[in-house]
């Protein structure tokens, strides 16, 4: 869920090309893939403790 419609928009502007040179950069202290989000508390609880390391 997006907070506002900028920030929307801001995720709609990302080139393709742009995403794959992310994804190319695989994870690290400030990035992390997901690949099945079933249960939101749990994601919101890695959410925050990512945003605090």
């Amino acid at each position: 869920m997006v907070a506002n419609g900028a920030s929307k928009k801001a995720i709609c502007r990302m080139k393709l090309s742009d995403l794959i040179s992310l994804i190319a950069l695989d994870e690290d202290s400030t990035r992390q893939f997901k690949v099945d989000v079933r249960n939101a508390e749990s994601l919101a609880s890695e959410m925050v403790a990512f945003a605090y390391a």
